[in-house]
């Protein structure tokens, strides 16, 4: 009884962990503007996890005002996640749209209400907060996937280097935070009666621990997002207002013109300076280049740049960068001492680090520099 009861409250220990680690990261003022949205998320999980772990040990006449409380306060827990989501990708505060997540909780209140006024619990009246917290859980897990998405190809469109500045990972946990409250779902489904006392909510109780341990760790992790970029002058708050555009770098009305507008410029001339650009002051080394860096240089804008490399290379600006680099780094690697090693090269070229050198070789290139170094001299040969 004692492992079941660990069991049942790590998810909760879990959570009330990160709880205490933001704040003791925060405590002298918040690191970042984001930081609020996910100590008020870490805080409403662990609410909800202490409720739902209290309803697994307690028997079944004592669970009614437990059964309550946990049921309603789920309904808050990914609206929030949410609210962290949008804080980082776009910078924006919530709006009324987002607000009308909540009404599901506020609902939910007004039944608990109810109850308390007639002084009986009527729970026939809450059989639609399961429905309505998986409408909730895949509306906002779509949305939220959307925001990470588009900003991440903001965010390689306007920078040579995006170490730590893209969400890969928190897309993937997020996946797997949905998936975790699904299996929670089905959980309850089944009913706790059937796990209690029992060691098979072991397997359960870990990977939701272990998930949300995960989420709560790559968000503290994080050191770049919106208002970083926006200090840099990018567009990304356009990342969700435009999220329903076919193209994720089109602008539907600027100061450059419409859509249509900007798939019918001719971009050659730009293009041609662009190259010039590079080959002569190969500003491509520089590992902190940025979009705003090169119009600059062109006496341009950076939407114009940005359009310009889109539309007339078919490719981003981090994938232009990383080319440039990738074909100094083959000239290089041909005739590299065998004493020198490869990552100098990579710094020589403007990568921060050997890493993200090593990956973009490969995915441009099928080879790792090494292959390529072999494959050359024997082709020399």
């Amino acid at each position: 009884m004692f492992a079941y009861s660990l069991f049942s409250f790590l998810p909760f220990m879990v959570a009330l962990f990160w709880t205490a680690v933001i704040v003791l990261e925060n405590i002298h003022g918040w690191r970042k503007g984001f930081m609020p949205n996910l100590l008020l998320s870490s805080s409403v999980c662990s609410v909800f996890l202490f409720g739902e772990a209290f309803y697994r040990l307690v028997p079944d006449g004592m669970t009614s005002n437990i059964w309550l409380f946990t049921n309603v306060c789920k309904l808050t827990i990914y609206p929030v996640f949410y609210l962290f989501i949008k804080k980082i990708t776009t910078s924006r505060n919530a709006d009324i749209y987002d607000l009308l997540l909540f009404l599901p909780f506020m609902a939910g209140v007004v039944c608990i209400l109810a109850f308390r006024m007639t002084g009986s619990v009527h729970t026939g009246l809450l059989v639609w907060i399961d429905p309505m917290y998986l409408v909730v859980l895949l509306y906002v897990s779509v949305k939220s996937s959307i925001c990470i998405v588009r900003y991440n190809r903001q965010i390689r469109n306007f920078y040579s280097d995006i170490t730590s500045k893209t969400f890969g990972k928190m897309l993937w946990v997020l996946f797997l935070l949905l998936f975790s409250s699904l299996l929670t779902v089905c959980v309850n489904f089944i009913g706790k009666n059937y796990f209690y006392g029992s060691l098979l909510w072991v397997i359960p109780s870990l990977l939701i621990s272990a998930i949300i341990f995960m989420f709560f760790y790559e968000g503290l992790r994080i050191e770049f997002s919106a208002e970083d970029a926006a200090s840099d002058q990018l567009d990304v708050n356009q990342i969700l207002k435009y999220w329903k555009r076919p193209s994720f770098f089109l602008l539907k009305d600027t100061e450059e013109g419409t859509e249509e507008d900007t798939l019918s410029m001719d971009y050659s001339e730009l293009l041609m300076g662009l190259d010039n650009l590079m080959k002569e002051k190969r500003i491509y080394r520089n590992p902190n280049l940025k979009i705003t860096d090169v119009a600059d240089a062109l006496a341009s804008n950076r939407t114009y740049v940005s359009n310009a490399i889109n539309h007339g290379l078919q490719m981003s600006f981090l994938e232009y960068i990383s080319r440039l680099r990738v074909e100094e780094a083959k000239s290089k690697l041909a005739v590299l001492p065998e004493n020198k090693p490869i990552k100098l090269v990579a710094e020589e070229v403007g990568y921060r680090n050997d890493a993200t050198f090593y990956r973009h070789f490969r995915k441009i290139t099928g080879m790792t520099p090494a292959e390529w170094m072999n494959s050359n001299k024997s082709t020399n040969q």
